[in-house]
């Protein structure tokens, strides 16, 4: 927080000071021994009762001593700018953002303590105006230290916006750890009620009753003196020489078109590194992408020669199937042979049955032999049709047989021709498929090949462009670098002319204005008619007092030339220190950006010379 306002004495500020901080410790201690003594001491969830006792304690450290939030809002934080005044800024920054961040850790678990003991007893939640007023507290805390450390500590905002936010910034501090106070005593009111005010022992002037009053006194009298410790301007804090030349080297960094443009050139060589990267990579692309291809076709290879075997494996199959079908086949004939066979043999038994029965037949009645003989004739007619019948039906099988056999072997023909077929087709189109790939892998090789000369035209002509336009920018910074100087110069000189010409004009304005007075003088000496001594004496003190006249312009101009050319030196001297200023920031970015830029670095270097 930057100081405002002129600095006075500190007269009565130690006593004001120590007695504020005696008070402070003493609301602590009273309040850790009414807590202790009057109400049980503390506990947690096992205890609601004694859960709620870290409420106030924790309020009043962080609110009331600490870091001010609806019981009290940090003045010791507020106060660090008044007690440790010659201590550098960038640690009272530090001091005072902490002091902060631990009162508002204190108030949460504070806050926590006392909804948890509402939620154990079934207790409504923020309908107490003391509720109200510290949750407004607490958010307004919240508010005010994210823009004090955005504004202040981190990242910063300039310098002219910085000045008119620190005004609010102190005000809003004030009225925040007015509020906090306001809430404390409200609290402690409304817990003496509560607890006392029941039964009228809060009305029978009870012990714990006048000793809560006196701490909502004591916390009046803590308010009222921090109020007048932040408010008093002769208390303000001390500018050391340090921040004076720290506050004036950031105004001339954030006013420096030299140091943006630095920056710009840095952000612009991270652009080329970039670039470059992208190149780079795009190139390793490429080269992995020729890897692939080689691969691709190597892939295509294995892939018809695995075609090629898998045709192979496929015709054995297909002859071992027709092998195996002509197996089969055979042992089907030779099943029907054998059949065959078996009828016949049964026929035969059949017919040797028959003869053995005639036989019998013949010897038991050869009355009837005419029968039997007639009978023979018939058997013997059916066996011969039964021949018959049987070698026609061999025959037949026969010819089915070599009708099947014919079937099968056009069938084995057919299949051949139709796997030739298969085979020649699958060659072609393999052949077809070979030469496709060929001609795409010819055309993507070539529209890559193109596509390289391409972006390496592109990226030289992109060189070129950039380099041009790097000459010409910094030969017109050069240009107007020189004509900046021969300006100064030319400005010089004439400045010189101008004054010579200017002394010349006042002694010509000397010299007139000493005719013109001694002129009005005659003229007044004749109207006057005054003695020739008189007259003489008249002249002599009329000259004299020209002559003073004359000198005292004289001098006046001297003293105006003096300051003129004093203003002149301290701009000099502001420019030099100015200078100086963006040299080492330029340094420090170069030291820090040096190691991840590498090789364009140098030609950064090169170009910040001629700057």
């Amino acid at each position: 927080m930057d100081a405002i306002g002129s600095h006075g004495s500190s007269y009565g500020f130690k006593l004001t000071y120590g007695l504020f901080q005696i008070v402070g410790m003493l609301v602590m201690v009273l309040i850790a021994f009414w807590l202790t003594y009057y109400c049980g001491g503390f506990a947690w969830s096992s205890e609601p009762l004694l859960q709620f006792n870290w409420h106030p304690l924790c309020m009043a450290f962080g609110l009331v001593y600490l870091s001010g939030n609806e019981l009290l809002f940090s003045l010791s934080a507020i106060l660090i700018y008044r007690g440790l005044r010659f201590e550098r800024k960038r640690k009272l920054k530090l001091a005072h953002a902490g002091i902060q961040i631990v009162g508002f850790c204190s108030v949460v678990f504070g806050l926590k303590a006392v909804f948890s003991f509402h939620d154990a007893k079934g207790i409504a939640n923020m309908y107490s105006l003391h509720s109200w007023i510290g949750l407004i507290t607490v958010i307004l805390f919240a508010c005010q230290w994210c823009g004090g450390l955005i504004s202040f500590l981190y990242p910063g905002i300039k310098s002219d916006l910085r000045s008119k936010y620190l005004p609010l910034h102190v005000v809003f501090g004030v009225i925040i750890f007015v509020l906090s106070c306001t809430a404390a005593i409200m609290g402690l009111l409304e817990k003496a009620i509560f607890k006392l005010g029941t039964d009228g022992r809060y009305q029978s002037f009870n012990s714990e009753g006048i000793l809560i009053n006196f701490i909502g006194l004591l916390i009046f009298v803590f308010g009222a003196l921090g109020v007048y410790l932040v408010v008093q301007p002769t208390y303000k804090r001390v500018a050391l020489a340090e921040d004076e030349l720290l506050l004036h080297r950031r105004k001339v960094l954030e006013s420096s078109q030299e140091l943006r443009e630095f920056e710009a050139r840095l952000r612009g060589a991270y652009v080329r590194k970039a670039q470059i990267a992208q190149m780079a990579a795009k190139r390793l692309t490429l080269a992995q992408e020729k890897s692939e291809a080689a691969d691709e076709r190597l892939y295509f290879e294995q892939e018809a020669k695995l075609a090629a075997e898998e045709a192979r494996l496929l015709e054995e199959s297909k002859r071992e199937e027709s092998q195996r079908y002509a197996r089969v086949l055979e042992v089907q004939l030779e099943e029907r042979r054998r059949q065959e066979v078996e009828r016949v043999k049964e026929q035969l038994k059949d017919r040797v049955e028959l003869e053995k029965l005639a036989a019998r037949e013949e010897e038991e009645d050869r009355q009837e032999m005419a029968d039997v003989k007639r009978k023979q004739l018939e058997l013997r007619a059916a066996m011969l049709d039964l021949f018959e019948a049987k070698r026609r039906w061999m025959e037949e099988s026969r010819r089915v047989f070599e009708i099947e056999e014919t079937l099968r072997q056009d069938y084995v023909k057919k299949r051949r021709l139709e796997e030739e077929d298969k085979k020649q087709q699958k060659a072609q189109t393999s052949m077809q498929i070979e030469a496709v790939k060929k001609m795409l892998a010819e055309k993507i090789q070539a529209e890559r090949e193109e596509k390289e000369e391409l972006e390496r035209i592109r990226e030289i002509l992109w060189e070129e462009e950039k380099r041009k336009k790097e000459k010409e920018f910094w030969e017109e910074a050069a240009r107007k670098h020189r004509q900046h100087v021969q300006e100064l110069k030319i400005n010089h000189v004439i400045q010189l002319r101008l004054r010579e010409e200017e002394k010349a004009r006042e002694k010509e304005e000397e010299a007139r204005l000493r005719r013109e007075m001694m002129k009005w003088y005659a003229e007044q000496e004749r109207v006057e008619l005054y003695t020739a001594q008189k007259r003489r004496a008249m002249e002599a003190e009329h000259r004299k007092s020209v002559e003073t006249m004359i000198l005292e312009r004289r001098v006046a101009k001297e003293l105006e030339r003096q300051e003129e050319d004093r203003q002149w030196q301290e701009w000099q001297a502001e420019e030099e220190k100015r200078r100086r200023i963006i040299e080492e920031e330029q340094e420090r970015l170069i030291l820090e950006h040096g190691p991840t830029l590498g090789d364009m670095l140098p030609k950064l270097l090169s170009r910040t010379k001629i700057v």
